[in-house]
């Protein structure tokens, strides 16, 4: 059964191309290294991290992912924290992208915070013209293969709605 997992993976799941993530520092808190990255990025990347949508009625509010780039990575970025930590990324993921295809309201909401090039491939992405791709990037996490069992299972999991949606999957190691 694991190795049925570990070949499951490798097709659902590849490396992240064409975006250039760099290394977090040891001890780096997420929200400094997002920072950070979009500050370096040459306006490639917008920061959406703790940038939140209020949708759903109450005090309900979702993050449509930490980093968007302008060819459409949709970028969730969680330190390496074991399985609870891998759990909330792939629920965070897996959300954003359901939102994404079925909430025309909540897509509104996100195209008010993105300016620029960020906005105009938003639009791509709502009307089907382009391929959006979600990057689960874990910091000072290592390959996929050296996850707890539990925590590739949820990837997996993850990553099968994901794409299921229309979206490609990418793992980037931090």
């Amino acid at each position: 059964y694991v190795e049925r997992i570990e070949r499951q993976l490798d097709m659902y799941i590849d490396q992240v191309r064409g975006l250039s993530l760099p290394a977090a520092s040891v001890g780096e808190l997420e929200g400094d290294y997002n920072s950070r990255v979009v500050r370096g990025s040459g306006r490639n990347l917008f920061l959406l991290d703790k940038n939140l949508v209020s949708h759903g009625g109450g005090r309900s509010r979702a993050e449509v992912c930490d980093l968007m780039s302008t060819s459409l990575h949709l970028v969730c970025v969680k330190r390496w924290c074991g399985s609870s930590g891998i759990s909330h990324l792939c629920q965070q993921a897996t959300n954003a992208a359901r939102l994404i295809r079925n909430d025309l309201d909540f897509c509104a909401k996100v195209d008010k915070k993105l300016k620029g090039l960020h906005r105009a491939a938003w639009a791509r992405l709502r009307a089907n013209r382009a391929d959006p791709e979600m990057v689960f990037a874990v910091m000072g996490g290592g390959s996929v293969s050296s996850f707890p069992l539990f925590s590739r299972m949820t990837l997996l999991n993850a990553a099968k709605q994901i794409q299921s949606m229309g979206f490609k999957v990418s793992y980037a190691r931090l």
